[in-house]
């Protein structure tokens, strides 16, 4: 099964969702969106202010629309958008209790996939208003903030050994165990041997961090030169993230999706029914959060 990610882990789901610079408002919506507490999702709002202020170093006037237009995207993102994410649940559900295969993981990825655009269109232009108001200043702070990122980056999947095999281990292993519970060595093994024999490149998705960074500062120019078409350019950006020019990045990411769909199905047809139920009853808390979340005002 492919699991909603935890509050815990955004910084994880923050990688898988691939969209930079000030756009990473929407992934970081759709993160708070798949959070297990209440709370967490409550405050989404405000985690997205903090996050685009970090990016950013927003003057006060700046930070005054921000709130505004994050408060009513996520009023519109309760209403509209947690019903949808409880019915994907539900299918969820309904196929943890059997057998999995690869090509049935990666429909679920792509039906999850898809609650992505709503969200970028709803945003685009409170995004293209905020990119219009940038200063030189700013759009340097955020190349800055950028780079600090891809120096970490850099450093736990490209200069590591095999491209941070252990920290990419860890990592999937804590996602997984949130949802299964404890996982037997067995499982552990067959974790690590599918991403140790996997074809991930991390410096295949440096240069298109770096592609999606340079785009996000290039639409900032375009927007300030063309602020008629401020909705267009950030929809085309926010595309270009989840539909990447470079070809080489595309044929990669597309065969580290074909990876990752037979990883899960292997580990959750290696489940047991304890393992499956915990998967189900987490699910269903999902989707009780989720129904009880957008009846709220």
């Amino acid at each position: 099964m492919i699991a909603p990610l935890d509050k815990r882990r955004t910084d994880a789901a923050a990688l898988k969702l691939r969209i930079i610079g000030f756009v990473g408002l929407v992934a970081l919506l759709l993160l708070q969106a798949c959070s297990t507490l209440t709370l967490g999702y409550n405050r989404a709002a405000t985690l997205g202010y903090w996050w685009l202020d970090s990016q950013l170093d927003l003057n006060e006037a700046q930070s005054q629309q921000l709130r505004t237009d994050l408060d009513a995207l996520h009023r519109w993102h309760r209403r509209e958008a947690l019903p949808q994410y409880a019915a994907l649940l539900q299918r969820w559900e309904q196929l943890a209790a059997q057998d999995i295969t690869p090509a049935q993981a990666c429909e679920q990825f792509e039906a999850a996939r898809t609650l992505l655009m709503p969200i970028a269109t709803r945003s685009a232009q409170p995004l293209a208003q905020l990119g219009q108001s940038l200063s030189p200043a700013q759009v340097d702070h955020l190349r800055r903030q950028q780079a600090k990122d891809n120096q970490r980056f850099r450093q736990d999947f490209v200069e590591a050994p095999q491209n941070g095999l252990d920290q990419r281990v860890d990592r999937l292993i804590d996602r997984l165990e949130m949802f299964y519970g404890r996982l037997d060595p067995t499982q552990r093994q067959l974790v690590r041997e599918h991403l140790a024999r996997g074809s991930f490149d991390g410096a295949v998705a440096l240069a298109e961090r770096e592609r999606r960074q340079n785009d996000v500062r290039q639409t900032v120019a375009a927007l300030q030169a063309t602020p008629a078409q401020g909705a267009a350019l950030v929809q085309a950006v926010v595309q270009r993230s989840l539909d990447s020019p470079s070809s080489t990045y595309r044929n990669a990411s597309r065969q580290w999706q074909r990876e990752g769909c037979a990883l899960i199905a292997a580990l959750h047809n290696s489940s047991s029914p304890a393992q499956r139920a915990n998967v189900a009853a987490r699910l269903r808390d999902h989707m009780g959060d989720f129904t009880l979340l957008a009846q709220q005002d």
